[in-house]
């Protein structure tokens, strides 16, 4: 299981009402998170990825990314210390990635002003 916090830099001005302007983005993550194995060990990660995200109407969008997480624990595998004693550095502490593709529908509609506000 991954718990974590994650922020995302849009490399265009991305808004996710839009379909004629504004459709798409690439785009880098980072954040903190929380890793546990079932029946294994758990830990502290930091996640870091890239992705790309496309709007296909004003409410719905898809897209894909990949995020690293780098753990504090060597024993999510079930194996310590990998490699030899004076390159431990290298190889202590295990890492994954997850590459995903996804769809997206907004329930709220956020491009419109809210009416109660104008009460």
């Amino acid at each position: 299981m991954d718990l974590g916090i994650v922020t995302e830099f849009n490399f265009m001005p991305y808004q996710s009402t839009k379909i004629r302007r504004y459709r798409y983005t690439p785009y880098v993550s980072g954040g903190l998170g929380y890793t546990v194995v079932l029946g294994g060990d758990y830990t502290a990660a930091l996640s870091f990825g890239g992705g790309f995200k496309y709007n296909l109407t004003t409410r719905m969008s898809t897209g894909f990314e990949w995020t690293f997480r780098k753990t504090f624990s060597d024993m999510l595998d079930g194996v310590q210390n990998i490699g030899h004693e004076n390159n431990v550095f290298f190889h202590n502490k295990d890492w994954y990635s997850i590459v995903g593709v996804f769809v997206t529908y907004k329930i709220f509609d956020w491009g419109m002003d809210c009416p109660e506000a104008y009460e």
